[in-house]
């Protein structure tokens, strides 16, 4: 579950947006006392690393927001303005002047703010213009989190036996997984051209679904003789994860 902070001047207001957010299994806490406090630097920074989404209500007028960001924005959090409807031109200069990529309309469908939510969330964590990449920190519990579900939503992408072939290589140690091993687990069978060459293009169609959802380079690495490994790129990203059976069982839902 992910949690949104949803700052605003009237809670009552917020009725409607925070049980659509809530019907989509995100914790949501509403504050009308945020904003107040943050201007006598009264707020406990460590309470902002408790959520992923900071949520500026449309009761709030631009020059409070001005106030707000800098502190918003020494934490990494994914930051959206609400609005009653679609946010005029001059609106949408002030919220791309201010840093601020994303907006919803908060009175939208729940299916269109999942959508929004998760495009956000995406786009700041793995950003795609030109020369960004994957961020790779994944020291803080929050970071391992947006990896994880990034990673999660790729493996959705993935055909049965794909998921398969990828759960193998994710849940192996840091040696290569043989081409012997992978067909008998795959197939029940031993190795044949035709089984080596599904895994190898099992193995294309991975990475290729990978960098689809924004993670870049190699994910698995062929060594010759050797079998099937994660690229040492994905596995410095992942090593958090890996370390977790729970959260491993989660992604594959192992019993």
């Amino acid at each position: 579950m992910q949690q949104v902070l949803l700052l605003t001047k009237n809670i009552l207001s917020e009725e409607k947006l925070q049980k659509s957010l809530q019907t989509l299994n995100y914790e949501v806490f509403s504050t009308a006392s945020f904003l107040e406090l943050s201007k006598y630097t009264q707020v406990n920074e460590h309470f902002l690393e408790y959520f992923q989404f900071v949520i500026l209500s449309k009761t709030i007028c631009n020059e409070e927001i001005l106030e707000v960001l800098p502190l918003l924005k020494r934490h990494k959090l994914t930051i959206l303005r609400s609005f009653e409807v679609d946010p005029s031109e001059q609106e949408r200069t002030f919220l791309e002047n201010g840093g601020i990529k994303h907006w919803l309309v908060d009175s939208s469908p729940s299916e269109l703010l999942r959508e929004k939510l998760q495009q956000a969330f995406l786009a700041d964590t793995y950003p795609t213009s030109e020369g960004s990449t994957v961020e790779a920190d994944t020291s803080s519990p929050f970071q391992r989190q947006k990896v994880e579900y990034k990673l999660s939503n790729t493996i959705k992408h993935l055909s049965k036996q794909e998921t398969e072939f990828f759960k193998i290589i994710f849940t192996s140690p840091s040696q290569p997984v043989t081409r012997e091993e992978l067909c008998e687990r795959l197939w029940g069978d031993k190795t044949t051209n035709s089984h080596l060459s599904t895994l190898s293009s099992l193995s294309k169609r991975i990475e290729q679904k990978f960098n689809k959802n924004g993670f870049t380079g190699s994910i698995i690495k062929t060594q010759w003789g050797d079998g099937y490994t994660l690229s040492n790129e994905f596995a410095d990203q992942v090593a958090g994860i890996r370390r977790s059976p729970e959260v491993v069982g989660h992604l594959f839902n192992i019993a």
